[in-house]
């Protein structure tokens, strides 16, 4: 950093310490993090005013979205419960002592 832009870095800091009305600074001129981080953000009507534009349309995204997404899981829900699976060989049911030897270890 060039000492033009730490000095004008100190002054934006030094301002925005001096406009701070944060309660969570311990000492009057120290700057919050979340100040630091985003300036001095609060509500503005300009912004309300820009965004009112993209409300209705992201509106209609989030459910078109919503309703592709719905559409599919059902769908596959649908397929899955018509499969029939009598093409797939079924093994034969193990013997007495095959269950013995396999199963006397699972306990």
């Amino acid at each position: 950093m060039t000492i033009s832009r730490m000095r004008r870095a100190a002054v934006v800091l030094s301002k925005r310490a001096k406009s701070s009305t944060s309660t969570s600074s311990s000492e009057p001129g120290e700057i919050n993090k979340k100040q630091a981080l985003y300036g001095d953000y609060h509500y503005r009507e300009s912004i309300e005013r820009g965004r009112q534009s993209y409300t209705k349309r992201n509106i209609l995204t989030a459910f078109g979205l919503g309703g592709i997404v719905t559409g599919i899981y059902f769908y596959s829900l649908k397929a899955v419960q018509q499969e029939d699976y009598s093409d797939v060989p079924m093994p034969p049911e193990p013997s007495a002592e095959q269950k013995e030897k396999y199963f006397a270890f699972s306990i």
